[in-house]
């Protein structure tokens, strides 16, 4: 009879269907997540002090327009922030790193024990969990 569709035809077009739809959605998310914008932090110069006070020059490398600093360890040793300038704020233990310029961020390592003229390693850690590793020059 005309205008039927054998069973054989209805499950190949159901097949295609689905694969179109997956190809489809992985498109999608592979597009969202290459638009969607990351913070990135380039650490330009680290030092630190015998007593635990790091000084850090910072900038955002974008595309984000602002990177958050949740965290900053010297070794294993926590950091808490004390004062910055240029574009970056400081809000409780939080940072914010703006784009346009190299930001000077001074925490307090009250913990670390190090000898002058030797190098120890550090990382921070951004809100996006992100993490940026440095090597900090104690003085």
């Amino acid at each position: 009879m005309a205008g039927e569709i054998s069973i054989e035809q209805a499950i190949l077009l159901g097949i295609i269907v689905v694969i179109a739809v997956a190809v489809g959605w992985y498109m999608y998310t592979t597009f969202i997540a290459s638009v969607q914008s990351g913070s990135k932090i380039s650490v330009s110069q680290a030092t630190i002090d015998t007593s635990g006070n790091l000084m850090l020059a910072v900038s955002n490398a974008g595309p984000a327009p602002v990177a958050v600093i949740i965290g900053v360890y010297v070794g294993n040793t926590p950091c808490s922030p004390k004062s910055a300038t240029g574009p970056a704020t400081i809000s409780g233990t939080k940072v914010s790193v703006g784009t346009g310029g190299t930001a000077t961020l001074t925490y307090s390592c009250q913990s670390f024990s190090g000898v002058s003229g030797t190098t120890v390693q550090g990382y921070l850690v951004l809100s996006t969990g992100a993490t940026f590793p440095f090597t900090a020059s104690v003085t």
